[in-house]
């Protein structure tokens, strides 16, 4: 992760975590940045504002800003628990596991206020380019992926939140006047921003340098799944064939590989978009990888502090043989060698199933630092076999449930071939005997069997990824799910929308109103 763009985020991100805590984000100045007119003179002063708005991805704290995906995409879903110890242990990500967030939760708050603070250093970039003096083609890569961190911003907001407030240009804190706007004005805003950033640089044409930026192909695959989650299934199959006929990504012949350090963080073939993370980096909050810790299984001689906890549902979802299973999966009674020391999961005090997320957990082999905040591990956010499993399902959407399988098959044949023996470590805890054929490819052209297919393998192939709350409420399905897997006897279908944080609303003297119900 040693690249030139990674580097250029110490200062920012420094700035950024020693700032005060954060009020009304939505009139809030971008911190470390100068909203001043004198101050943006050159490209160079755009893109150290876009470095501020990239680091917000990965802002540290206690919880980290990374951590709101987990919190919020998983546990606030039917794969994961809380884990993490008693109810009162972050009592926010409880509430979320809960389908119960108050309109005070801290994780909600969390991931509302991150998100706006990036739009604002966004939106000042765009309010200043045509000021600044430049190479015309360096502005307008910066400007494009700013339009694509926004869109990423707004896509998160809509999603969970549901009508939101629309800021599109820097706003004067004193003459702060905004209501929510409507998701299909939201929508129509995501999609502009994004068709325009899809004339960034593709993934080699930014070269290993910029590694981390977002790209062309990362611009189409946030269009496709916004698309999908408007269920505009022909513009989502056209615009995903465009990231597939890229030819920038392809899948990696080995499943497990993708979560290693050693091969899954060093500009993976599969990776569309990461926020990435540096090690030896002086244990600066934010550049090396602080979730790994709130994901690690809470043993005395391993760390961490458990949470992310895997549902019995999500196990029982993997086929018998599936060894996707144990490379998303860490198991009570697994052994992690390191050297000649040895270390066993144990799980006493954090997890009632004693099982935790596998992909995020740094292994004590792989430990680079003793510090908590210097590890270079990333955290996928869009990966190729995601694009391939969404463009199946729009293909299947629109009649064409033959050409669907060829893509959810390439999928499957990629899980199957997968090493069934994690490298780094023993695992007997998991049972991967089969019998028949291992994950033999789906056959059916029925539309309701095909889509139920497609949507089985979705969340086993990105499971503990932080997608699939976000699945379940573009299907109408969250309510059901999170009822079942966790034994809710009844679930408001109001909390398939997140609640605004309270402080918000106050701030906007009426302005913004709460959603439904809360």
């Amino acid at each position: 992760m040693k690249t030139k763009f990674l580097a250029q985020m110490v200062m920012a991100i420094v700035l950024l975590s020693t700032s005060a805590c954060k009020e009304n984000l939505l009139d809030k100045s971008p911190y470390g940045v100068q909203t001043d007119d004198s101050y943006f003179k050159s490209a160079d002063d755009l893109s150290k504002t876009l470095t501020a708005a990239y680091s917000y991805m990965n802002t540290s704290g206690f919880p980290p800003a990374e951590a709101a995906i987990w919190a919020i995409g998983d546990v606030g879903s039917d794969d994961a628990n809380k884990g993490g110890g008693p109810s009162t242990n972050q009592p926010g990500i409880y509430e979320i596991s809960l389908g119960q967030a108050k309109t005070t939760n801290s994780m909600v708050s969390l991931y509302w206020s991150n998100l706006y603070a990036m739009i604002a250093a966004c939106n000042l970039i765009l309010d200043k380019q045509s000021v600044v003096s430049g190479d015309a083609a360096d502005i307008k890569k910066i400007a494009n992926q700013a339009k694509f961190l926004r869109a990423y911003g707004y896509y998160g907001l809509v999603t969970n939140f549901g009508d939101v407030p629309m800021p599109l240009t820097y706003l004067d804190p004193a003459k702060v006047t905004l209501s929510r706007s409507s998701k299909a004005d939201v929508w129509t805003q995501i999609e502009k921003d994004l068709t325009d950033a899809s004339a960034l640089p593709t993934k080699s044409g930014w070269g290993a340098a910029n590694d981390g930026r977002a790209t062309s192909g990362a611009a189409l695959a946030l269009l496709g799944k916004a698309y999908m989650f408007q269920k505009k299934y022909t513009q989502a199959e056209a615009t995903l064939k465009k990231v597939i006929d890229e030819g920038s990504y392809s899948l990696v012949a080995d499943y497990g590989a993708i979560f290693r350090k050693a091969s899954g963080d060093n500009n993976s073939p599969e990776s569309i978009f990461d926020i990435k993370h540096k090690t030896n980096t002086g244990n600066i909050p934010g550049e090396g990888s602080f979730i790994y810790y709130f994901l690690m299984p809470n043993d005395a001689a391993i760390g961490g502090t458990g949470y992310d906890e895997p549902t019995d549902e999500l196990v029982k979802e993997f086929e018998k043989g599936d060894p996707r299973a144990i490379y998303s999966i860490s198991f009570k009674g697994d052994v992690y060698p390191n050297g000649a020391t040895t270390y066993t999961q144990n799980n006493s005090t954090a997890s009632v199933s004693g099982r935790t997320n596998r992909k995020y957990f740094v292994v004590p082999a792989e430990k680079t630092s003793p510090t908590l905040f210097d590890e270079a591990k990333s955290n996928h956010i869009i990966r190729y076999a995601e694009v391939l499993l969404l463009y199946a399902e729009a293909l299947n959407e629109n009649g064409k449930a033959s050409d669907a399988l060829t893509w959810l098959n390439k999928v499957r044949q990629r899980a199957r071939t997968t090493p069934a023996t994690d490298p780094q470590r023993i695992s007997t805890s998991y049972d991967l005997t089969y019998t028949g054929t291992l994950l033999p490819d789906v056959t059916t052209t029925d539309q309701t069997a095909l889509r139920t297919a497609i949507w089985h393998e979705q969340r086993v192939e990105l499971a503990l990824e932080g997608h699939r709350r976000e699945y379940l409420i573009r299907t109408g399905r969250l309510a059901q799910r999170l009822a079942a897997a966790k034994s809710i006897a009844v679930l408001d279908s109001k909390f398939e929308k997140l609640p605004i944080p309270q402080t918000e609303i106050d701030l906007s003297n009426g302005k913004i109103i709460q959603n439904e119900g809360y």
